[in-house]
């Protein structure tokens, strides 16, 4: 009769947890999967671990606005910037940016 160790019960493997870094590339987006090779669940006796898949949610952002790979922002302008010009801070995913606003010529 041969024994099982207390632990595993002769399979090899222990449950347990481990941290595993992933690299979330720009541009997913809800609905997409993310494959690590070697980060899944280990095999029975000593076997390689399979594949971790992570299917991912994106939050809605309060600024910003997504229609697939473009992203949107609204930004106000008064109605003197709107018939004269001039330039408005705008938020961007890196900071802030002025933008100018053009006078279009009348016809």
């Amino acid at each position: 009769m041969q024994e099982h160790c207390m632990s595993c019960g002769g399979l090899g493997i222990v449950e347990g947890s481990r941290e595993v870094e992933v690299t979330i590339p720009a541009g997913v987006d809800s609905g997409d999967t993310i494959r690590v090779p070697e980060a899944g669940n280990s095999g029975p006796r000593g076997s390689q671990p399979g594949w971790l898949y992570i299917k991912l949610k994106v939050a809605e952002d309060p600024v910003f606005a997504r229609d697939g790979a473009d992203v949107y922002v609204d930004s106000n302008i008064s109605f003197t910037q709107a018939i004269l010009g001039g330039k408005v801070e705008v938020p961007t995913l890196t900071g802030k940016t002025e933008v100018k606003v053009r006078v279009l010529s009348s016809f």
